[in-house]
């Protein structure tokens, strides 16, 4: 069917993205999957789901969003999927604590202000939709990376 097609497309090239990842630390692969989609996605409201992420390298943040939480799940990263009022982004588990990674603020400015950070070093976004996401544990202190 070409359901099952599209799906197998998707399938085969969130696979080939993971490959290069393997056997690194987890900040390694979550800064990959991170700096995978900054290079290869730019912003574009006519697109908003993970298919148009990897196929067409276009979305909205929440092609974006869920684009980076398929690629966390095919590594076994703990990672949940955060609706603001109207924006999205991500939450990933290190150790037993939770960072905000926003891939979509990060392509827009080429840095990563908005990647592994807690919620004091997170300006800009309001409290998630989900009570369950705003239960999770938040780490107390973020990453610094410089580009």
């Amino acid at each position: 069917s070409c359901q099952e097609l599209f799906y197998n497309l998707f399938n085969r090239k969130v696979k080939k993205i993971i490959k290069k990842f393997r056997g690194k630390k987890k900040v390694s692969k979550i800064k990959g999957a991170h700096d995978y989609l900054v290079k290869h996605m730019r912003y574009d409201p006519g697109y908003y789901n993970p298919y148009y992420a990897f196929r067409k390298g276009k979305g909205l943040c929440m092609s974006y969003a869920l684009a980076f939480q398929r690629l966390m799940n095919e590594m076994n990263i703990s990672c949940v999927y955060v609706k603001g009022r109207d924006h999205a982004w991500n939450k990933v588990k290190i150790g037993s604590v939770w960072y905000n990674v926003d891939v979509t603020w990060d392509d827009s400015g080429g840095s990563y202000k908005y990647f592994l950070k807690n919620n004091k070093d997170f300006p800009g976004h309001d409290k998630p939709a989900s009570k369950y996401v705003r239960k999770l544990k938040m780490t107390r202190h973020s990453y610094f990376f410089r580009k």
